[in-house]
């Protein structure tokens, strides 16, 4: 590893991003917002959501540093998530989410939709009040 590199991994600081769901403030080092269960195919991230309720499930990775990441990758990938500890769900309407520290980001937070940065932090995600129409193939 060059000389440059090593220095940028022994400085790394996780991100920390503020999380208010429906008015209750939580902190995490990672944050997934979604309708359904699964998350890349057949992961399962959030358990109790449901594409037909009316509710976001907010997935908070409360554990920092690379040990806690990899030990959520390995139990995503075993179905083991949903149980392990540092992460949980906490099912809501109205999430807000900023950057607490931006971990030499130039405070530049990019958020993901779908795999694309669509936006930047901060954001507010709400539900719609009535559903929206979709189109698909025949």
């Amino acid at each position: 590893m060059s000389g440059a590199r090593w220095s940028k991994t022994r400085r790394y600081r996780p991100v920390r991003y503020g999380v208010e769901i429906d008015g209750v403030r939580h902190e995490a080092s990672s944050v997934i917002v979604t309708r359904s269960r699964h998350y890349a195919g057949p992961y399962v991230v959030a358990p109790a959501a449901a594409l037909g309720e009316p509710l976001l499930h907010v997935c908070l990775f409360e554990r920092w540093g690379r040990s806690h990441t990899l030990r959520f990758g390995l139990a995503l990938l075993l179905g083991r998530l949903p149980r392990t500890a540092g992460y949980r769900v906490v099912a809501g309407r109205d999430v807000r989410i900023s950057v607490l520290s931006d971990a030499g980001e130039n405070g530049r937070q990019p958020v993901q939709i779908d795999g694309d940065d669509a936006l930047t932090l901060p954001v507010s995600i709400g539900l719609a009040a009535v559903a929206v129409r979709m189109l698909r193939p025949a």
